[in-house]
């Protein structure tokens, strides 16, 4: 476990999964350290791994003749973050990672992840306390995955959109795309910001509405 390596924005989750590898926790106690169960436990785990906070005992180096292609996707990483383009960084990373826990790629996933949260974070910022949720169809649009309506089940019992995206466990970026497809589909609005207060009506006994100034 190397706490250096976890982001400033370290969910809760994430902070009880480290606490328990610094312990000597094995895998299989860290998956079921989640309240939501094993699968969303594997996804804590797995976003730790990546960023280099949690990694294997015994490592293990890429196969032989796949050192090249590793290589490969490493450059092509470090292009896409020193173009900006840091989504797709974010994924040639992960793609490394999935072969072989790469020092390199690790520092290469965390620099692009926090970027490019930084931006995502403005972007929902501008529209936290603003949004709601129509009811969801049914049967839900197509478009829809199971990682949307889970996350729609969140973000409607919750007064901060940007809390949710922080702590799901599927990561703050897949709930960001997330979230843009319940937007696309018409099921997560935004209100329209006039920049001055609302103001609160009443009603007279007689039943004509008047405005409290």
């Amino acid at each position: 476990m190397y706490r250096e390596f976890a982001v400033e924005t370290v969910s809760a989750a994430e902070e009880q999964l480290l606490q328990l590898a610094e312990k000597g926790a094995t895998l299989s106690e860290l998956l079921a350290a989640s309240p939501e169960g094993p699968l969303h436990g594997a996804r804590w785990v797995l976003r730790l791994y990546r960023r280099g906070a949690l990694t294997p005992r015994k490592q293990r180096g890429p196969r032989v003749g796949a050192a090249t292609e590793l290589a490969d996707l490493l450059e092509l990483a470090r292009g896409l973050v020193d173009g900006g383009r840091y989504e797709e960084a974010v994924a040639v990373a992960a793609q490394v990672l999935e072969r072989a826990p790469v020092p390199e790629a690790h520092a290469l996933y965390r620099e692009a992840e926090v970027r490019l949260t930084v931006a995502l974070a403005d972007e929902v910022l501008a529209v936290d306390g603003r949004m709601y949720f129509e009811p969801l169809p049914r049967p839900p649009p197509p478009s829809l995955t199971a990682d949307d309506l889970y996350l729609y089940t969140k973000l409607r019992g919750s007064r901060s959109v940007r809390e949710v995206l922080r702590n799901t466990a599927m990561g703050e970026l897949a709930a960001y795309r997330a979230l843009k497809r319940l937007m696309e589909a018409g099921i997560a609005k935004v209100m329209p910001d006039t920049g001055t207060p609302r103001r609160r009506a009443k009603t007279e006994p007689f039943g004509i509405p008047i405005v409290a100034r």
